[in-house]
């Protein structure tokens, strides 16, 4: 089995069946499976040795790493290289840059995980500043002259309330 039916297999094990055409180019791919309506799955898949890749559905809240060799059997710069092809992978998939990440890390808002003296962002830390963000634990209140403005809005408002 080549590591594009193999990584297709993990995507299988993982919830996602999907027979269409895997590239092998770094770049997102996104796609339906069984009765969506909507391009709700993806994909990344990088061909360097070894293969790896990532895939998940928003929909279904899956997003899962593969590695054509285990991660015990891998030298440390293999592993940082994998590791850095995830990291990028989902970026590019969130929109983040990497100075973000590392701004959000600095800020304890992400966890970095060192990997040979590198940082790394694992999804489940991303999926915890999902969690977060959505309850709106990052939100500020306006500074300056909009904070002001808002601040007279709030006491007027609160001043009109029986």
């Amino acid at each position: 089995m080549n590591s594009i039916e193999q990584f297709r297999a993990a995507m299988a094990t993982a919830g996602i069946k999907y027979d269409g055409e895997i590239v092998a180019d770094n770049k997102l791919h996104r796609f339906k499976i069984n009765e969506d309506r909507n391009k709700n799955s993806w994909y990344v898949f990088h061909p360097s040795e070894p293969a790896a890749g990532v895939f998940g559905c928003w929909k279904r809240n899956v997003k899962e790493t593969w590695c054509e060799s285990s991660e015990d059997k891998l030298s440390s710069s293999e592993m940082s290289r994998v590791h850095r092809q995830w990291r990028e992978a989902v970026t590019r998939e969130r929109g983040v840059s990497d100075t973000t990440l590392w701004r959000w890390g600095r800020r304890g808002w992400i966890r970095l995980v060192n990997i040979s003296g590198k940082n790394y962002v694992d999804l489940a830390s991303l999926a915890e500043f999902d969690r977060r963000a959505t309850a709106g634990e990052f939100s500020k209140s306006p500074a300056g002259a909009a904070g002001a403005s808002s601040k007279a809005r709030s006491d007027k408002e609160g001043a009109n309330q029986p």
